[in-house]
């Protein structure tokens, strides 16, 4: 949640919408660098992760707000993370592999958002539906 946006994969976002047009971008990714690939880590060493992610974000013009993804069912702990507007797929795949994260939510204004899997782990699972 951020200015009071509300992500949830599956359900578009009415007031992301907005974000978009205001923006002039027509994608976003919510990310974080927090606990690579869901290894939980200490405070401090998440928080200079996410600081990178965040300078990285900057050095390359992308716009973002503070976000925070939740587990739905409570299991997993909240974490802090970004909404990064106008990201391609590529960047998506880029920040994954950087910073060690098994997803993305990756968000359009035609359709719900949806949950991006790291591009190895993609693979892995086309391997299996062989």
């Amino acid at each position: 949640d951020s200015l009071g946006i509300t992500v949830r994969i599956g359900e578009s976002s009415a007031s992301l919408d907005a974000e978009f047009a205001r923006r002039n971008v027509d994608s976003a990714s919510m990310v974080t660098a927090y606990n690579p690939f869901s290894s939980q880590e200490e405070v401090q060493a998440n928080d200079v992760r996410q600081q990178w992610l965040q300078r990285q974000l900057d050095a390359a013009g992308v716009s973002f707000l503070a976000a925070e993804g939740r587990d739905p069912s409570g299991g997993w702990p909240p974490e802090p993370g970004v909404i990064a507007f106008g990201l391609s797929r590529a960047m998506d795949d880029r920040l994954m592999a950087d910073f060690e994260q098994h997803a993305i939510v990756r968000i359009d204004p035609t359709g719900p958002a949806k949950l991006v899997f790291h591009p190895e782990l993609e693979l892995e699972a086309d391997k299996d539906e062989c």
